[in-house]
């Protein structure tokens, strides 16, 4: 289990909708992403956690990657 807060990457492609839906949701006490691996999550959630700090200095998070293996 990974509980480091994820750097954005320099060059990506920006997701405006996924984006918006998580600015709606920043108030919530907690926000899952969920997809199918090599989706994007990790990225997504790093470029948001760069926007938050880039416009309040500030970043309130914790971030958790937990993987589940089913047989």
């Amino acid at each position: 289990m990974r509980q480091t807060i994820p750097f954005p990457r320099i060059r990506l492609v920006e997701r405006r909708r996924p984006l918006r839906a998580l600015d709606d949701w920043r108030e919530l006490p907690l926000i899952r992403i969920t997809t199918p691996a090599s989706f994007g999550k990790t990225t997504l959630a790093a470029a948001w956690l760069g926007q938050i700090t880039a416009a309040t200095n500030e970043a309130h998070v914790r971030c958790m990657a937990v993987a589940v293996f089913r047989r």
